[in-house]
C-alpha cells in the first residue's frame, strides 16, 4: 500500500468513526429533545386505562391487575410506577420497590394523576425516562457494531500487508550481512527539516517490515553465516586505489600545468540572459589523464571517464564504491552514496554541462562523480552522515532546479540516498539502496528527496550475536 493509499484509507475508516459517534449521539440528542411530550403521551394513557379498568373490576379483581399491566406494556418508558388509594398501595413496579428510593434527575420526568372511581380516590404516580436505556442500547450497539467491524477490517489489512508483502526487491544472496539488521524505512523530504519516525513510514514502498525479514532469511541465510566470497578483493581494491590516485593527479595537469592560485575559475552555468563575469569560463569535461609512463593505464583511464561529462562511467561505480566502503569501515568513518536524476536529461545538452560544472565545483572530485543511466548522476560523499546527507541534498537539488528552469527544462529533479551507517556491505547493496530510494523520489512528487535509514542499534545487536 503507497502513502498516498495510507492517507485515504486512514480519512475514510477516520470518518466512519466520526460517523458512527455522530449518529449515537443524534440519536439520543432527538429522543432527549422529544422525551418530555412522548413522556406526557404515554402516562395520560395509562392514567386513562386504569380508570377504564376500575371502573369496569375493581381494585381486588385479578381481572383489573391484568388489565392495568397490560397498559403498561414493556415497562421500556418508565423508572417507577405507583398505584394507591386511602387503603395503601395497590400496584408497584418494579417489584418489590422501595417507594422512597423514587427521585428525579434530568433524564426522568415525574407524572402524578388522581381519579375518582366508586366511593374511593386513586393516585397513579410515574417516574418516566426521557432517554430510555432501551434506546441507548440499541444505538450503542448500532455504533459499536460499525466501529468494531470497522476495525476488524483494518487489521486483517494490516495482517495481509504484514505477511503478504515481498521480500525487498533489492535483497539478493550477495548480501554481506541479512537485511534482519536494517530497518527499511525512507525518510521525509528533506526541504521540510523534519524526519519522521521510523514507524510512521510505509510498509511497502519496496521496503521490507522487520518481521517479514527476520522469517525470510531464517530459511535464506541458515546460520547466518557471512561468506568470505562475498567480501570484494582487497588485492584489486587497493590496485584499483592506486589507478584512481594516479588519474586524479593526472587531472591536475591542465595544458601542461599545475592548478595555483591563478587558475581560471570554472562557472557551474547561468541564465541565458545573464552577463559572463570576469574571469569565468563555460564549462568543460576535466581532460582524460595522460600518462606517459603506460599507454595501457591510459586506455584504461579513457574507458573510465565519460568524455561528455568528465565524470566516471556508470560500470566503475560499484567497484569504486566497493574500495571507499571498505576504507571507510577501516577507519569507522561513515560514507554516503547520492543518486540524482533529471528526466529528459541528455549528457551532450547545455543543461548537462552546466550541472556538470556544478557539481564538480561542489564536491571537487571527479573520480568520486559518475553518470547514473542516461539521465542522471551518482556521487560518493566521504564522511557523510544520512542526517548529513539530507541536509546536503536539499541545497543541491534547489541549485539544479534552478540550472534546468534556466535551460527552459521541466524542473523535476529526483535524489535517492543511502548511507554505510556502520555497516559493513557491498558497494551493490547500497547501490541498491539508493537507487530505490530515488524511484520513490521521482515517483512522488511531494517527497523529491528520500534517504534510506539503516538501525544503528538493531545492527550492532545482529553483529554481536554473531560473534
Amino acid at each position: 500500500m503507497k502513502r498516498k493509499s495510507i492517507t485515504v484509507y486512514s480519512i475514510v475508516i477516520s470518518a466512519v468513526f466520526a460517523a458512527a459517534i455522530i449518529f449515537l449521539c443524534y440519536k439520543l440528542g432527538c429522543e432527549y429533545a422529544t422525551g418530555r411530550e412522548r413522556t406526557g403521551r404515554t402516562f395520560d394513557s395509562l392514567a386513562a386505562a386504569a380508570r377504564s379498568a376500575l371502573s369496569r373490576y375493581g381494585d381486588s379483581s385479578p381481572d383489573f391487575r391484568d388489565a392495568f399491566v397490560k397498559a403498561c406494556g414493556t415497562y421500556d418508558d418508565y423508572a417507577f410506577i405507583t398505584l394507591k388509594n386511602t387503603s395503601g398501595i395497590l400496584f408497584v413496579y418494579p417489584q418489590n420497590g422501595d417507594i422512597s428510593s423514587v427521585h428525579t434527575s434530568r433524564f426522568c420526568e415525574m407524572h402524578s394523576s388522581s381519579f375518582q372511581a366508586g366511593d374511593d380516590t386513586y393516585i397513579l404516580s410515574a417516574s418516566m425516562y426521557l432517554i430510555r436505556p432501551v434506546s441507548v442500547f440499541y444505538y450503542a450497539r448500532f455504533s459499536f457494531i460499525v466501529i468494531l467491524a470497522v476495525t476488524v477490517f483494518t487489521l486483517v489489512l494490516l495482517l495481509y500487508l504484514h505477511f503478504a508483502n515481498p521480500v525487498n526487491a533489492a535483497s539478493d544472496d550477495i548480501d554481506l550481512i541479512p537485511e534482519a539488521a536494517y530497518d527499511d524505512a525512507p525518510l521525509a523530504p528533506a526541504e521540510s527539516g523534519l524526519y519522521p519516525f521510523d514507524d510512521d513510514l510505509p510498509i511497502d514502498d519496496g521496503f521490507p517490515t522487520d518481521d517479514t525479514i527476520a522469517a525470510d532469511n531464517k530459511n535464506k541465510y541458515g546460520a547466518l553465516s557471512v561468506p568470505d566470497a562475498a567480501l570484494p578483493d582487497t588485492d584489486d581494491v587497493f590496485e584499483e586505489e592506486e589507478i584512481m590516485r594516479r588519474d586524479a593527479a593526472a587531472h591536475l595537469k591542465m595544458s601542461g600545468g599545475t592548478v595555483g592560485d591563478d587558475a581560471e575559475k570554472i562557472s557551474y552555468g547561468r541564465f541565458e540572459n545573464d552577463a559572463k563575469p570576469n574571469g569565468e569560463t563555460a564549462y568543460t569535461p576535466p581532460e582524460t589523464p595522460f600518462l606517459e609512463e603506460a599507454d595501457e593505464a591510459q586506455n584504461d583511464s579513457e574507458d573510465r571517464f565519460s568524455p561528455l561529462t568528465g565524470f566516471g562511467r556508470a560500470h566503475g561505480l560499484e567497484a569504486r564504491l566497493d574500495g571507499e566502503l571498505i576504507r571507510a569501515a577501516s577507519s569507522e568513518r561513515d560514507l554516503s552514496l547520492f543518486m540524482i536524476r533529471i528526466p529528459n536529461l541528455s549528457f551532450a545538452s547545455n543543461a548537462s554541462k552546466r550541472i556538470c560544472a556544478y557539481l564538480f565545483e561542489r564536491f571537487q572530485s571527479n573520480d568520486l562523480l559518475f553518470e547514473y543511466m542516461t539521465d542522471g548522476f551518482s556521487i560518493i560523499k566521504l564522511d557523510t552522515t544520512v542526517d548529513g546527507a539530507l541536509e546536503m541534498a536539499a541545497g543541491v537539488r534547489e541549485d539544479i532546479v534552478k540550472i534546468i528552469k534556466g535551460e527552459n527544462m521541466e524542473t523535476k529533479c529526483g535524489i535517492g540516498i543511502s548511507s554505510r551507517s556502520v555497516r559493513m556491505l557491498p558497494g551493490k547493496r547500497l547501490i541498491q539502496e539508493a537507487s530505490e530510494a530515488l524511484e520513490n523520489a521521482l515517483h512522488d512528487e511531494a517527497s523529491p528527496i528520500v534517504a534510506f535509514r539503516a538501525n544503528a542499534d538493531k545492527y550492532r545487536k545482529f553483529i554481536e550475536g554473531l560473534n
